[in-house]
């Protein structure tokens, strides 16, 4: 039998999904049956699977030790040595300038990760279903802010705020051709080869989405140009495919039709984030915007294309 003390950092979840979080690799179908059965008990009383957990709750789980192992994949992370380049951090949150060339999330060939970078330099409160997580993401070469929650409530407020756009997010890139003027573009965007590539089209396509793409002009000469874009909408390969369309690819960006001279990859940078509308735990964040300053590689380029 498997005891589970409910502590704050996992109190208002729905039974269910607290337990699926704990047996990661059991099927759905296996913990509804558990629940269904009295196998799974909240303080040693029958409940229901649609049961929100509060702190102090009992979770027992009426599963021997070496069957519950068979179905629970524990994480863990790899010790790197690593520093973060920590921009803010508060009791629930911390925003990190990424690094290039580092992924967000762990990969299956055991790469380190920005995941266990974090892990292995935050303090945090474990628990045997939750660990930070990173509430926003960036592309393996893509720079600047990401936001990482250190607690439960944390997690859902940051996802609730993003989903409704109460987070501002502010990227720096440079662009082939000349932009002289604020633009706004909207359009539609379509996964292409497996997810690895996207496309972006006028009108909207089969299980294509809708996308909003604010361009602001920095600096600029006839052949590039500097540019702040601010995503209204947050799909994957977004700025890169949508600037793409537009005939303006990112300096540098192979996938996407920026080929320039010897660089492997584009130099695209989430330079600021801003909060507002923040409701619990963190409306203190409302009104406060953070930034993080570019890579020296970003800067050596700029100085290269406007000189």
């Amino acid at each position: 039998m498997i005891e589970l003390n409910i502590s704050k950092n996992d109190e208002n979840q729905r039974l269910d999904r607290y337990v699926k979080k704990y047996l990661n690799d059991a099927p759905k179908s296996l913990i509804y049956k558990l629940i269904r059965k009295k196998n799974i008990k909240v303080n040693d009383s029958r409940t229901s699977i649609d049961y929100f957990l509060k702190e102090g709750d009992i979770v027992k789980i009426y599963l021997s030790d070496e069957t519950a192992s068979k179905y629970r994949n524990q994480k863990t992370y790899i010790t790197t040595g690593r520093i973060l380049d920590i921009v803010y951090e508060d009791e629930n949150i911390v925003l990190i300038n990424k690094p290039k060339g580092i992924s967000v999330q762990p990969e299956r060939d055991g790469t380190i990760s920005l995941l266990d970078v974090l892990l292995e330099n935050i303090k945090f409160e474990g628990t045997d279903t939750f660990r930070p997580a990173f509430c926003n993401r960036l592309d393996k070469n893509t720079t600047g802010i990401i936001i990482a929650a250190k607690n439960y409530e944390a997690l859902k407020q940051i996802n609730k705020a993003i989903k409704e756009r109460a987070v501002t997010k502010i990227y720096c890139t440079m662009v082939f051709g000349k932009i002289d003027k604020r633009i706004e573009i909207d359009g539609f965007l379509k996964r292409q080869d497996n997810e690895k590539k996207v496309t972006v089209s006028k009108e909207k396509k089969d299980d294509s989405k809708a996308i909003k793409t604010i361009v602001t002009p920095k600096i600029g000469n006839d052949s590039f140009t500097e540019i702040e874009v601010e995503l209204i909408t947050g799909r994957t390969h977004q700025i890169r495919a949508h600037l793409q369309h537009i005939g303006h690819p990112l300096v540098g960006d192979l996938k996407y039709g920026g080929k320039y001279k010897q660089l492997s990859s584009q130099f695209l940078h989430a330079e600021s984030i801003g909060f507002t509308k923040m409701e619990g735990t963190l409306d203190y964040l409302n009104g406060k915007s953070f930034y993080a300053p570019p890579p020296s590689s970003y800067l050596q380029l700029k100085n290269e294309l406007f000189k």
